[in-house]
Parts: C-alpha cells; sequence; structure tokens
C-alpha cells in the first residue's frame, strides 16, 4: 500500500510539472507569416488562441505589424531586429512559460521545417552584445547560451509534413529542410535562441518545461499559409500528449 501511495505521488508531482502551462508561443515575421497569425494574437479583441480548437491549450501569437512602411523592420513585437527580437523573446518566454514554441519566417519555402540551427550568434552572446538596427540595448545573455553548439529542432518534423501534405492544393508543399542551417538573419537567429530555450526547459519535472520548439520557412498565399500553419499547429498539439 506505501509502495502503491509514493507511485501515485511521483506520478502526479511528474504530471502537475508537465501541466503547468498549457501555453504555446507562435512569431512571424514579414507577410505571410505575421497576417496569418492575427487571429491568434492576445492583443486582437476576438483571440481567437484561447483553447484553440478545443484541443486543449492556449495559443499566443507575437509578431511585428507594418513591415511594409518601416523598411522590412516593422512595429511592436519582434520587430525585424537582432537585439528585440532577443529581449521580446525573453520577455515572452518569462511571461507565458511555452510547453511548446513554433515560429515562421518569410523564406524559400514554400513550407520549408527547418531542422538544424548553426551557432553562426556564437560572438554575439559570448560579447554580450547582441546587434540592433534601430538602437535597442540587449538585456544580458544567460551564461548557458553562450555555448558554441549546433542547435536543432525538436518540432515533430514529419508529423508537421504530413499534416500539411494533407491539404493538398489548399496547402503550401511541405519538406524538411536537413541542409544545415535557416540561414544567418533573424529567422535563424530565432530558431537558435528558441531550440536553446527548449533545452534549458527539457526537464518534465520544470515548472517552465518546453516539450518543443522550431522554425518553419514560409512562401506563399496568405490564405494557404493560414491552412498551412493551423495544420502544422494542430500537428504540434497532437504530439504534446505523446
Amino acid at each position: 500500500m506505501k509502495s502503491l501511495f509514493f507511485s501515485i505521488l511521483i506520478f502526479t508531482i511528474s504530471f502537475d510539472a508537465y501541466s503547468a502551462t498549457k501555453n504555446i508561443l507562435v512569431t512571424g515575421y514579414w507577410p505571410p507569416t505575421n497576417k496569418m497569425l492575427e487571429e491568434l494574437s492576445p492583443k486582437n479583441k476576438n483571440w481567437a488562441g484561447k483553447n484553440w480548437k478545443n484541443l486543449g491549450y492556449d495559443v499566443y501569437a507575437y509578431f511585428p505589424t507594418n513591415t511594409e512602411n518601416t523598411k522590412g523592420v516593422g512595429e511592436g513585437d519582434f520587430r525585424v531586429d537582432f537585439a528585440s527580437v532577443f529581449n521580446d523573446f525573453m520577455r515572452i518566454t518569462k511571461e507565458l512559460k511555452p510547453v511548446a514554441i513554433l515560429s515562421f519566417g518569410l523564406g524559400a519555402g514554400p513550407w520549408e521545417i527547418e531542422s538544424v540551427f548553426p551557432a553562426y550568434y556564437h560572438q554575439w552572446f559570448l560579447d554580450g552584445k547582441i546587434p540592433s538596427t534601430v538602437g535597442v540595448q540587449n538585456i544580458s545573455v544567460p551564461e548557458s547560451l553562450k555555448v558554441n553548439k549546433e542547435r536543432k529542432s525538436t518540432l515533430p518534423l514529419e508529423d508537421i509534413q504530413r499534416a500539411v501534405e494533407q491539404l493538398g492544393d489548399k496547402g503550401l508543399r511541405p519538406w524538411i529542410d536537413t541542409s544545415g542551417g535557416a540561414g544567418d538573419y533573424v529567422c535563424g537567429f530565432t530558431g537558435y535562441i528558441e531550440s536553446w530555450y527548449q533545452e534549458m526547459h527539457s526537464d518534465i519535472n520544470d515548472p517552465a518545461h518546453c516539450k518543443a520548439a522550431g522554425f518553419i520557412h514560409v512562401s506563399g498565399t496568405q490564405e494557404k499559409a493560414k491552412a498551412s500553419m493551423e495544420a502544422s499547429l494542430e500537428a504540434l498539439i497532437l504530439s504534446l500528449s505523446k
């Protein structure tokens, strides 16, 4: 009986730790990746992210607006600027403690699921100085981010690919990029720091446990991009219970 009690207690503690958050962070940059996320922004008075599709998770989307009239930098959250991205990412993950992170940016696409993020930014982290074109000073860089190492996506890559393939002509052609990098601009930068964050919070007993994080490059119409995003997000959520 005592053994059974402690087994139940250990299971309950582990389950509660894993269930400490049902939040998913989603980010975008240039169109269509910002516009396809508008309904999921908590700043939207008709926010559709609460218990998204009745799947039990709250989805919070952050992205820059007005990128067309600001030389591509944008306004608001996640402006297309390294230091701005870093500060916003650190602030929002501290608030949400997301169990998963799914990010998007304009690229070759059509639905390019990135798998590897090289350490292009190692010297910045080591120096503690992340560049900014808009005069933003980055907050302090954690010591664990100063390790020179390649990082990998922890998204359910194949599940996402299959889910988007099932859309047919209503979605964008998905493929998994294993060639060795998501580029050295803000898209690759975002993929790198979110993969670092996931590794730092991979312990299931961590109250800020994060199970999956990764990046997808997008190219296509807003309608098809949105459909592909929703299919990817649903595949990600279903994988969290595995």
